[in-house]
């Protein structure tokens, strides 16, 4: 066995302690949004905009009842900072034998010396709105899950390029790799009201607040809250260290033998709260709404665990080593000692703050626009500051086609595209997003299906516009 496949092993190795599944936060992704720069929630129907701005339930233009379910309402992403869909399909693909020109390439492509990595999973389970005496109403069921991992790129040039002669001696170090891992559950009750002395101002047709209120249910939680490491070969053999602290609770493996093993599907709860306030002006042409997601939130977890994962290799002679993976298994011993039992953690989900708006230009062409700030840095961080522009052009009612753009967060520039099956009281969405780059050359992706039920007369938008618009 070579040194190289030492240094594989023992960043493999490493990997393994930290690994996580697809999983985390709760933030929607709906394929209408998604398709639109992330700047739909102004034009959004019914249920489609709890999560976004409660207020734009009470407009006057919502359909009376809406209805979603579960398998037609679901949406996934996944971006990292420094590869292409290209890079990975002619790179990654098994059984592929990298040259030193692939190697330099792969490195070459880190950003900020890191690969980060985020990944998001949506499911509206349940979701229905309805008009009350006084107010409008939405009740929802959610499934959100998120993951964001970092790795060092000293870990990563170990595990690509093993250890060269030029880095025979040189100690290597790896301390930026990190791990987190959310997955929630919510209830929601939404509550949106549409005042009539707005008829008293000139400029304004409609104004409305609203809020939702979340029950939150906590299903896993895991983060490496510290890691330090070490890697040095020379011609007495390998030594290395490392050291990882890692905190979890729920439902983080099914194997009873495993240290985050739970047979509990409700390890966390917490509760949380959105506000929004929204108005109609220009005789209906324009909608604009301000609102702020997760404004009161915290998760609380019980049945915590803390561990310690680490292994010392002081001088692994290189002799023998083609015993292979039995050779390796008797060396490489790491040693598990668990800091903490049944601990009570807390944590927070993202906050935002959302400014959105939408102009109808015509009868069949709407423009949208949105802007949003966070300001907490947590599991499943959407943006600390993202601008999203869409359109949509419903020249056949039955197909309504969409495009869009964003800027910032941490998709950086992203693109979205995505039409709709509208037919009668049955209304479909399909939206697919591109992160930093189009196609092929995009560093992730976004997927989204939506579907709801819509009943009751609606007063369309382009029932206000005169003659006189065009088209």
């Amino acid at each position: 066995m070579t040194t190289r496949k030492i240094a594989v092993s023992l960043a493999v190795a490493a990997l393994l302690v930290i690994a996580v599944e697809p999983a985390g936060a709760m933030l929607p992704v709906q394929a209408r949004d998604l398709s639109m720069g992330m700047a739909q929630a102004a034009e959004g129907v019914g249920v489609q905009v709890v999560g976004y701005n409660p207020a734009f339930l009470g407009f006057h233009s919502q359909p009376s009842v809406t209805f979603s379910f579960p398998v037609l309402n679901l949406g996934f992403r996944f971006g990292n900072n420094s590869w292409s869909n290209d890079d990975i399909n002619t790179y990654f693909e098994d059984g592929k034998v990298w040259t030193d020109e692939d190697r330099a390439d792969i490195i070459g492509k880190l950003a900020d010396d890191k690969l980060a990595m985020t990944s998001d999973l949506f499911i509206r389970a349940f979701g229905v709105s309805f008009p009350a005496k006084y107010l409008n109403v939405a009740i929802t069921y959610d499934v959100g899950m998120s993951v964001d991992t970092r790795l060092d790129d000293e870990l990563l040039r170990l595990a690509i390029n093993g250890n060269p002669i030029e880095k025979l001696g040189v100690q290597r170090t790896f301390e930026e790799t990190k791990a987190s891992m959310l997955a929630t559950s919510r209830i929601g009750l939404t509550f949106a009201k549409n005042f009539k002395y707005a008829r008293e101002v000139d400029w304004l047709d409609e104004l409305t607040a609203g809020a939702t209120f979340h029950y939150y249910i906590g299903h896993a939680f895991l983060d490496v809250a510290e890691t330090r490491g070490d890697f040095m070969t020379d011609y007495e053999g390998t030594t290395s260290h490392a050291y990882f602290e890692v905190v979890g609770a729920g439902q983080l493996s099914n194997d009873e033998s495993h240290d985050f093993y739970s047979d509990d599907p409700t390890a966390g709860s917490g509760v949380g709260l959105d506000l929004g306030v929204g108005g109609r002006l220009l005789d209906g042409r324009a909608t604009v709404g301000f609102s702020i997601v997760n404004l009161v939130n915290q998760m609380s977890w019980s049945g915590g665990t803390r561990h310690i994962y680490a292994y010392d290799l002081e001088g692994l002679p290189l002799e023998g080593m083609d015993g292979g993976q039995a050779y390796v298994d008797s060396n490489f011993v790491t040693v598990d000692s668990a800091a903490g039992e049944d601990e009570t953690l807390s944590t927070s989900l993202p906050r935002l703050f959302h400014l959105n708006g939408s102009y109808l230009l015509t009868r069949r062409l709407s423009v949208t626009g949105g802007l949003t700030f966070q300001t907490n840095d947590v599991v499943g961080a959407d943006a600390f500051a993202r601008a999203g522009f869409g359109a949509e052009w419903r020249g056949l009612r039955v197909l309504p086609l969409r495009a869009g753009m964003s800027f910032g967060g941490r998709s950086g520039v992203a693109f979205g595209a995505g039409f709709g099956l509208h037919f009668g009281f049955w209304q479909t969405d399909f939206g697919i997003g591109w992160e930093s780059g189009l196609f092929d050359g995009a560093k992730g992706m976004r997927l989204g299906l939506s579907s709801i039920f819509v009943f009751g007369a609606r007063e369309l938008k382009e029932h206000r516009i005169t003659a006189s618009s065009g088209d």
